[in-house]
């Protein structure tokens, strides 16, 4: 649930501007009664809000791809390391059986 996008307001939304977003979402009827007031609580609360933001407004999208690429190149370093000792997958299922692993 993203209070934001419930009650229609910027992360930045003053006390004032969340009261009035409520009453609009009210009267639209596009969310039950119950998840606009916890939309409310949330945004209200200075806490609750911050994880709110953290949750729905801050884009870590960037951060996120640069660690993919980061782990696949790690990856593909290890699999190369490892590629003339690659054992495959059934032998060692195999040894694991027989030594009770």
């Amino acid at each position: 649930m993203n209070p934001f996008k419930i009650l229609r307001v910027t992360q930045h939304a003053t006390h004032k501007e969340i009261i009035q977003a409520v009453g609009q979402a009210m009267r639209t009827r596009q969310y039950s009664a119950q998840t606009i007031a916890r939309a409310q609580k949330l945004l209200l609360d200075p806490a609750s809000r911050a994880c709110q933001y953290f949750l729905h407004c801050i884009d870590l999208t960037d951060i996120k791809n640069d660690m993919m690429k980061d782990m696949t190149g790690i990856c593909e370093q290890i699999e190369q390391q490892h590629a003339p000792r690659n054992v495959p997958l059934q032998y060692l299922a195999e040894i694991e059986m027989k030594n009770d692993f």
